[in-house]
């Protein structure tokens, strides 16, 4: 069995709660105050060691540790030469992952803050995929050398690999301003420094209550990416008037905006990242955090005004961003069947063009093809050239060249969309011509 697979195994029933009754036996004597570290520490020691992966054990045992060693530090000049630390370092060089990560605990109980001892530990962790143990090792290591170079490039890179830019930031600017000479330090620097909330309050004024002031004084603060003070204005406009729905509503998207910056933070880093597939993650979980959130903001909107055309469209449309295409194929059916129902219903054309789109992504092709095909005879110019361009795009596969062409050049009349130019350009050399 490999390092990874190990680290990475579902323990058995009983192991778990062997190692859950060790874990609670060393909480009962935290509880009660008893100042008994070395045996605090032997049970949380257990459970690291059997269960590296465990991030509650974990925690348990480094706040132990800071507790123990705070009040008795290490005095002993001869750690070195401890039978711990030596098997863990043997451990390192020989890159015995799985090994160095079972002892780690022993030989934290004497080195503690120990760079030699916390940044081998770290890159034990990478190196199987623990990644939010590795970032836990390294911000234990960070108060206790805020100046190392090494540790704050660790730190830096792990706190940007999940998505914590601001705390990120702060390293580089470290690294930078103790190495004037760090390229790298100083492009991350920049990078960060110009996508990063800077977390400033907003400090509105106590005496404003009108809601529309504070929400447009919010609206401003988000569009120029001052997340923390446009949130405190939206707050504060939800405990004027609670209930108020702009007030939610405006609370919902900011959420979205936030997580769409840190996608395009992400996307800035990914160059100068040394690990750009961890980056790539990131960006996909981010996506997914933001299509999530849009459904449930749509589907609270479609909630509040279930007579709203508008709203249901766009519930219909997040469902489909987000993948469920049988919610979205509902709803898209249920506004195409029953739009006389709707105040300020959608325009038919626009339901059947991202009805369409869905059909597209559900790979039904034939299905979506000749949906296009409808809003293109509609002669809706709005979405007439979407609809010819994703025609011609089908057509290409399912109806020969001479009606993708045809679909391109009505898409290119109608100011074109996208490359329909270029991909009209692309079968002006193919035969079979009109």
């Amino acid at each position: 069995m490999s390092n990874f697979d190990s680290i990475h195994r579902v323990l058995a029933p009983e192991q778990r709660r062997r190692l859950q009754d060790v874990f609670e036996r060393g909480r009962r004597r935290v509880a009660e105050q008893s100042r008994q570290y070395p045996a605090i520490h032997a049970c949380f020691a257990e459970c690291v060691a059997e269960d590296p992966a465990n991030s509650i054990y974990l925690e348990a045992m480094l706040q132990n540790l800071i507790a123990w060693r705070l009040e008795a530090p290490i005095t002993n000049p001869l750690r070195r030469w401890s039978r711990a630390y030596r098997a863990f370092r043997k451990s390192c060089r020989d890159e015995q992952w799985l090994e160095l990560l079972k002892i780690a605990p022993s030989t934290l109980a004497s080195s503690p803050f120990a760079l030699d001892v916390l940044l081998p530990l770290a890159a034990a962790c990478r190196a199987v995929g623990l990644f939010d143990i590795e970032l836990r090792y390294l911000l234990h290591a960070l108060p206790a050398h805020p100046a190392d170079t090494e540790t704050n490039r660790r730190c830096g890179e792990a706190l940007a690999y999940r998505g914590l830019f601001f705390e990120s930031l702060d390293c580089w600017r470290n690294i930078a301003d103790s190495r004037p000479r760090d390229a790298r330090a100083k492009q991350l620097t920049a990078i960060l420094s110009e996508y990063v909330d800077p977390a400033e309050p907003a400090n509105p004024d106590p005496s404003e209550t009108d809601v529309d002031e504070l929400l447009g004084q919010a609206e401003q603060l988000a569009a120029a990416g001052k997340f923390v003070a446009a949130n405190e204005l939206i707050t504060r406009c939800q405990s004027i008037a609670p209930g108020e729905h702009r007030a939610v509503a405006a609370g919902e998207s900011l959420e979205i905006r936030r997580k769409r910056r840190q996608i395009e933070t992400a996307q800035a880093l990914r160059d100068a990242m040394p690990d750009a597939e961890r980056i790539d993650r990131l960006v996909d979980e981010l996506t997914a955090d933001v299509r999530r959130l849009e459904v449930d903001r749509a589907t609270a909107a479609a909630a509040r005004f279930p007579n709203d055309g508008r709203a249901q469209l766009a519930l219909a449309i997040a469902f489909r961003d987000a993948g469920q295409f049988a919610a979205a194929q509902r709803q898209f059916e249920l506004l195409m069947s029953a739009t006389e129902e709707f105040i300020d219903p959608p325009l038919p054309a626009r339901v059947k063009v991202e009805f369409a789109e869905c059909r597209q992504l559900q790979q039904r092709f034939s299905e979506a093809l000749a949906l296009y095909e409808d809003v293109a005879q509609s002669e809706e110019p709005e979405f007439g050239g979407r609809a010819h361009y994703w025609a011609g795009r089908l057509a290409e596969g399912l109806a020969g060249p001479a009606a993708a062409r045809r679909h391109y050049r009505l898409a290119v009349s109608l100011g074109g969309y996208k490359d329909a130019a270029e991909r009209l350009d692309k079968l002006a050399a193919i035969g079979d011509k009109d």
